[in-house]
């Protein structure tokens, strides 16, 4: 599955769940619409907890984690967040919960499926696990899963249609040059170049984008770069280098 295949998906699900024309979907809007869920005909219900601290198994402390256990009847999933209560900021519990979700819906209906239909040995009953944490992993491997998950929580939180528009709404008000490009989000519509921009400029781009998402600004940069809606913020260390002197020429000014 491609990218823009799980983005696809991720839209359908914030379609399902919350109004296409709000631009900031919550953490606990996310958990309600996701109470009870049905994917490919498996229908399971989802706990959600932004309370308490989360581990993994090793007793580490993690952003996320998404499980099921099969010992457990009802066959409920349950998905705990690491969330504002326990110190964490409000974008990275928002993210937590979109990647996490992407988990409930790629990863859980399997583990649900076999088990209804008893395709665990006793022993698996007692250990198996589903497990999905939000990538801080240290393995330099690349998992598939946390990937998958990864870029439904794009889609779901930043969708390609609603970040476009709204950096355009931002470029037209700053002044920053438009040129033609082949964004997966409308290839009509223009992108941004931000190749002759100063980097205090873009920044203020990146931050209002992003608190109008709700997502930290380098997230709605990853999301600009992948959904090709803005050319010369690839640079991670050029974006985001400090720079001497308060931008000018835009009408934006270095915060």
């Amino acid at each position: 599955m491609r990218a823009p295949q799980i983005w696809q998906i991720a839209q359908s699900v914030r379609n399902q769940i919350y109004r296409p024309d709000k631009l900031f979907l919550a953490p606990r809007v996310i958990a309600q619409g996701m109470q009870n869920v049905v994917v490919n005909g498996v229908a399971f219900d989802v706990i959600w907890d932004f309370d308490n601290l989360v581990h993994d198994e090793n007793g580490e402390l993690v952003r996320g984690v998404t499980e099921f256990d099969p010992t457990d009847a009802a066959g409920q999933v349950m998905v705990s967040v690491m969330g504002t209560a326990n110190g964490e900021r409000p974008e990275i519990e928002l993210s937590t919960t979109g990647h996490e979700a992407g988990h409930v819906i790629f990863d859980m209906p399997a583990a649900v499926h076999a088990n209804r239909h008893s395709r665990f040995s006793d022993t698996d009953q007692q250990l198996r696990r589903f497990r999905g944490r939000e990538p801080d992993t240290k393995s330099p491997a690349p998992d598939w899963k946390e990937w998958r998950a990864n870029e439904f929580m794009g889609g779901l939180l930043a969708p390609s249609h609603l970040l476009h528009r709204q950096l355009l709404q931002i470029a037209s008000d700053g002044g920053f040059p438009l040129c033609q490009g082949q964004s997966f989000s409308d290839p009509q519509l223009p992108v941004v170049d931000f190749r002759k921009v100063h980097p205090p400029d873009i920044r203020h781009a990146l931050n209002l984008t992003g608190k109008r998402l709700g997502i930290s600004a380098d997230f709605a940069r990853v999301r600009m770069i992948k959904y090709r809606v803005a050319l010369g913020i690839e640079d991670k260390n050029v974006v985001w280098k400090a720079h001497p002197r308060q931008a000018t020429g835009t009408g934006y000014r270095a915060e």
